[in-house]
């Protein structure tokens, strides 16, 4: 057979778990790759990895080759597939690792009759482990379903294995890639992970999952937490106990007051309920926020130092005004400070390191009717607050922008914002081109956008 044409050649992967299989690779191939016997245990399929990586080196070394020169791979596949939430992504990668395993393929299909992903629990608090975040992104094609294959390298050991990009498909032009960033001085993603601290919101792609641990934070782990799942889902009830097992909590209904959440062990069990009810169930025990009749209008800013004056008046006019009677009406203030302020402001993509405050508008109601009245209150009085910056509240001694959390499209326009800040510096501030280099580099043909995302600085 002759050789490739190809200067340095194109490596070769063998995939296949037969004896012939293993020898060819063994004697001829850069890399091996394997699933596991279809319909084995994750026992089973663990076990006769390690066995068939244990001959190949036997056979690599009949046939004069250094063992360590065949890259072992394995799919993620079957009883070991994360998504059906019984491992998580790190005893993965750990497990195989100790069999000799040196890269993993992950498939991300997105399968009919079943959730995309079951979330994989959570590390336990206190251990270390590397910022990250998963990328699915640049979907030029995204009505079309094909497979995306990507290969991940063995880590040092206590450290999860970085996500490289792999497979014919993924590599192809306006397809979609994926990737791993970490917050390592030495990731090539480095910018990736940066943009994901404070600038994600849609801009770069589709993320999952991104875990940053406390600083300085390696107590014990927490003794109670609180999560609901869709009990219509596959495993529902399982998806709960991993949850609960990767933080080091058991599984059980909620018996207890825990913060803001009463006791609620009336849904401990799978029930059935009213749609209307259910979806008022979700997230909080807000009936307010849960309402997915009501609409809604937000603004936010970030304060500096103590109220003047002209803004504890306009606060005052616009919260006791006789023409509103709407008890959903309020001006939230939330603390900072604390370790928030100890990270300097271009460490992450989220700048605002020394606020004393944050404050929300928000304002709720259920009549389409009413939407001038109540969105013209919050324009109202948000903008007589910062008369005195142009209606925003500009970065400067008392005022340090805005959350982009709460994304406010009037922020960009000049009948509500009169002042020389563009929206994106009330976002962002100093951060904002560092994010449109990141965009440009993740995105360059700008397809995650919304009337507020990062720009490619061309655009």
């Amino acid at each position: 057979m002759p050789g490739s044409a190809q200067r340095p050649r194109l490596p070769i992967t063998v995939g296949g778990q037969s004896p012939t299989l293993v020898r060819v690779a063994a004697e001829l191939a850069d890399a091996w790759n394997t699933h596991g016997p279809p319909g084995a245990s994750d026992t089973e399929v663990l076990a006769i990895t390690a066995e068939q990586n244990e001959r190949l080196d036997r056979l690599a070394e009949a046939a004069g080759r250094d063992p360590a020169s065949v890259r072992r791979s394995y799919t993620v596949f079957g009883p070991w597939d994360p998504r059906t939430g019984r491992h998580t992504y790190e005893e993965i990668s750990e497990r195989f690792l100790a069999a000799g395993v040196s890269e993993f393929v992950l498939d991300w299909r997105i399968r009919r009759h079943q959730p995309p992903h079951v979330p994989d629990p959570l590390p336990r608090v206190g251990r270390r482990r590397p910022h990250r975040v998963l990328l699915l992104g640049r979907h030029g094609r995204p009505r079309q379903r094909r497979r995306l294959g990507t290969a991940v390298p063995a880590a040092r050991p206590g450290r999860r294995p970085p996500l490289r990009r792999g497979g014919g498909r993924g590599r192809r032009p306006g397809r979609a890639r994926a990737g791993v960033a970490t917050r390592e001085a030495d990731d090539p993603r480095r910018d990736l992970w940066w943009a994901h601290t404070g600038g994600g919101g849609g801009n770069f792609g589709i993320g999952h999952p991104l875990l940053v641990p406390l600083p300085g934070r390696h107590g014990p782990r927490p003794r109670r937490t609180a999560a609901q799942a869709d009990a219509t889902a596959p495993d529902a009830g399982q998806i709960l106990a991993d949850i609960g097992y990767g933080i080091g909590v058991e599984h059980g209904a909620l018996t207890r007051r825990m913060g803001d959440l009463p006791a609620l062990p009336q849904f401990a069990a799978p029930r059935r309920l009213p749609w209307l009810q259910a979806v008022r169930l979700l997230g909080t025990t807000n009936s307010v926020l849960n309402d997915p009749t009501l609409r809604a209008e937000y603004k936010s800013s970030f304060m500096r130092a103590a109220f003047p004056d002209s803004h504890l008046d306009a606060l005052y006019k616009h919260l006791t005004r006789d023409d509103i009677d709407n008890p959903d009406i309020s001006v939230q203030l939330t603390s900072y400070g604390g370790r928030i302020n100890a990270v300097d402001p271009a460490a992450t993509a989220a700048p605002h390191r020394d606020a004393a405050f944050k404050m929300l508008w928000q304002v709720f109601w259920s009549d389409p009717a009413d939407d001038d009245r109540y969105i013209s209150w919050a324009r109202d009085c948000y903008r007589e607050v910062y008369a005195d910056t142009g209606g925003v509240p500009v970065p400067n001694e008392v005022t340090d922008g805005c959350y982009v959390n709460y994304p406010d499209i009037d922020l960009g326009d000049p009948r509500f914002n009169t002042s020389s800040t563009p929206w994106h510096t009330l976002y962002y501030e100093e951060n904002y081109p560092r994010l449109q280099r990141v965009k440009a580099k993740w995105d360059p043909r700008n397809v995650f956008r919304h009337s507020q995302s990062v720009q490619p600085p061309t655009a």
